[in-house]
């Protein structure tokens, strides 16, 4: 069996963002999933924007922030809301999922191990594969740099990226 990591025992501070619409019959496996993880996250953010599925009346773990948007503000309002929240909070990365995202056991420990080795790495992703088995790109599963809205001040070579296969 795997022990466990604690979040203490990291220098990166990981943040969790999940952006989700109307998925309050899927968001409770995709938390699961994510509390499941060889390493522990330091924080879950749900950014909601606008179910009108009963979302909103969902009750959740107390390591879970829930943002609720008025507007549909799509998957890149959503992006966009998780990267200000990390700054605003401390935090160093960015675990970025959707709603329907079932990452395997492991992978967020693989992602951290990644940018402790080289820390130039700015943004690092797992490879996926689609619901048809095929091989696919998306924003989801990658870990992202906090300071990446603002590279210039991280001094980061954003050249440098790395897929774990």
């Amino acid at each position: 069996m795997i022990s466990k990591r604690s979040a203490a025992s990291r220098a990166a501070r990981v943040l969790v963002s999940i952006a989700c619409w109307n998925a309050s019959d899927i968001i409770g496996a995709t938390l699961e999933a994510v509390l499941q993880q060889t390493v522990s996250a330091d924080g879950i953010l749900i950014v909601d924007y606008a179910s009108t599925d009963g979302f909103a009346e969902l009750k959740f773990p107390q390591i879970v922030t829930v943002i609720h948007n008025q507007l549909n503000l799509r998957p890149s309002g959503a992006l966009t809301t998780g990267i200000e929240y990390a700054r605003a909070h401390g935090y160093n990365w960015i675990w970025v999922l959707d709603a329907d995202t079932r990452p395997r056991r492991g992978t967020l420990e693989s992602l951290i191990r990644l940018t402790e080795a080289d820390r130039n790495i700015g943004v690092v992703a797992p490879p996926q594969v689609s619901a048809r088995g095929k091989p696919t790109c998306s924003m989801t599963l990658r870990l992202i740099r906090a300071a990446i809205a603002n590279p210039d001040e991280a001094g980061l070579e954003f050249g440098k990226a790395f897929v774990l296969h």
